[in-house]
């Protein structure tokens, strides 16, 4: 998903650039952004269920104590 995300972001670089200089529409644009936006909410949704599957596991097992450590190491990296 972040390959994916990057790509969009790079494609809505392209199409803005291209509006500036006269080659594209704001169409082009909108349509650039709107993908964007369409990764950032599938790699979100992706976020969700990794979390969901982990929870899912320390249920399973009886113990949140790995995702808690988890989810400290996460934030503490962001």
């Amino acid at each position: 998903m972040p390959i994916q995300v990057k790509s969009a972001v790079i494609a809505t670089q392209q199409a803005e650039a291209r509006y500036r200089t006269g080659l594209g529409s704001v169409a082009q644009v909108a349509q650039a952004n709107e993908t964007l936006a369409q990764s950032r909410v599938q790699e979100a949704i992706a976020r969700v269920g990794v979390w969901r599957a982990l929870l899912s596991v320390a249920s399973v097992h009886g113990d949140i104590r790995p995702l808690l450590s988890e989810s400290d190491r996460v934030q503490k990296g962001m």
